[in-house]
């Protein structure tokens, strides 16, 4: 008789969202660099791929879903190819179930989403507020406050060119710099949360430039499946570049400050 393996380790299972669509600016990263820290836990990460095409699967079956950014056109064909599966993501969002969004996929999460050409696409229904997308473009580096646990400031780079309309009482971020980027162009709040739904229209990857964030995300993992972090390598490179990038945006944000 041949030997029979299994595999012990504790498995997470995530799925991500159009990962050809929605993957603009390398946003594949952002799951790549959790899979490698839940796997340095001790855990057995398993990705699944939805493009649209295919049936949908049950997702509660995963622990994570996740959303990149892509193309304005890539965006509204994602939402379009979602859009029936509305009611169940409401179902999966409150059950607390984890579903992170990056970029512009956030603007999808909404009521409604108005594209520059002034059509209107009813949007996922997740969230209170609209969309509406003009020809300027929202481009810059941003700091802000994660509203939530504590921990260092969050940092990230914006590029988008929707503003989104309607009050967001918990957003993802309060901004310090590049305040015009944020959800309204006015006030500081930028993305948006409710349970384990975490959205942001910070890319960079967000996970790789966040190396405190990417251990929030792991520890609330690690909870629901009985798993406590090991401690990171603050040492490596994504801590490393993360303090670099808060050195220079620091230096700005005080350049900034003084005009």
């Amino acid at each position: 008789m041949g030997d029979f393996y299994e595999d012990s380790r504790v498995s997470v299972r995530i799925c991500a969202l159009f990962p050809d669509r929605m993957n603009l600016y390398g946003e594949g990263g952002n799951l790549k660099i959790l899979c490698r820290r839940l796997e340095e836990m001790g855990c057995l990460c398993r990705v699944d791929c939805y493009e649209g095409e295919e049936p949908a699967p049950n997702w509660m079956d995963y622990d994570l879903l996740y959303l990149g950014s892509g193309t304005e056109e890539a965006q509204q064909a994602a939402l379009q190819l979602l859009f029936d599966q509305s009611e169940a993501l409401a179902d999966y969002v409150e059950s607390g179930r984890m579903f992170l969004v990056t970029g512009n996929g956030t603007e999808l999460l909404g009521h409604s989403l108005t594209t520059r050409t002034g059509e209107v696409l009813s949007g996922l229904g997740l969230a209170d507020f609209q969309v509406e997308q003009t020809d300027r473009r929202l481009l810059g580096d941003v700091v802000g406050r994660y509203v939530g646990e504590e921990m260092p400031q969050i940092v990230g780079f914006i590029n988008c060119c929707g503003t989104i309309k309607g009050r967001v009482e918990t957003p993802f971020a309060e901004l310090s710099f590049g305040k015009e980027w944020s959800n309204d162009g006015i006030r500081a709040a930028e993305g948006y949360q409710k349970k384990r739904l975490i959205a942001t229209r910070m890319i960079g990857p967000l996970l790789v430039r966040n190396p405190q964030f990417l251990e929030q995300i792991v520890f609330w993992l690690g909870e629901e499946k009985g798993v406590t972090p090991n401690e990171p390598d603050r040492k490596s490179a994504p801590w490393e570049a993360y303090r670099r990038s808060m050195a220079g945006l620091s230096e700005r944000m005080l350049m900034h400050n003084e005009k």
